[in-house]
């Protein structure tokens, strides 16, 4: 399958994903090596760090899930990746359509357009992607 996007726009829809994918891993990597030991990952002690309990529990439970989102993320970046060089990047992975330029534009990770994309969100349980 060949994309439905001129050579151009997947090029800078690509290099638009890569930056977004460094930036991201830099960040991920900084909130890992939080620590002194650059060869240790290790997540902040928020106990040592002031003591109270209930506020460094609260402060590790924000960042691991300020670390899942950015690792959901990335698995988004990377199957869009993987999409464009499979050449049906732009194609929504639920009924066929072209996303729109303008939807990649502003969430080049898109792989459902916006009608299907808000169909998924107003009816989380049912199954959406068709069996292709």
């Amino acid at each position: 399958m060949t994309t439905p996007f001129a050579s151009q726009l997947v090029d800078e829809f690509g290099a638009q994903l890569r930056a977004q994918r460094q930036q991201l891993i830099a960040t991920v990597r900084e909130r890992l090596h939080q620590g002194d030991d650059p060869q240790q990952l290790a997540l902040a002690n928020f106990f040592e760090e002031g003591g109270d309990q209930a506020e460094a529990s609260m402060e590790n439970e924000a960042n691991l899930a300020q670390l899942s989102h950015e690792l959901a993320e990335l698995r988004s970046i990377d199957a869009a990746l993987g999409r464009i060089a499979a050449g049906n990047y732009g194609s929504c992975a639920n009924c066929g359509a072209l996303i729109g330029t303008e939807r990649l534009r502003a969430q080049p990770g898109a792989r459902m357009c916006l009608p299907c994309q808000e169909e998924a969100e107003q009816h989380p349980n049912r199954q959406h992607l068709k069996a292709r």
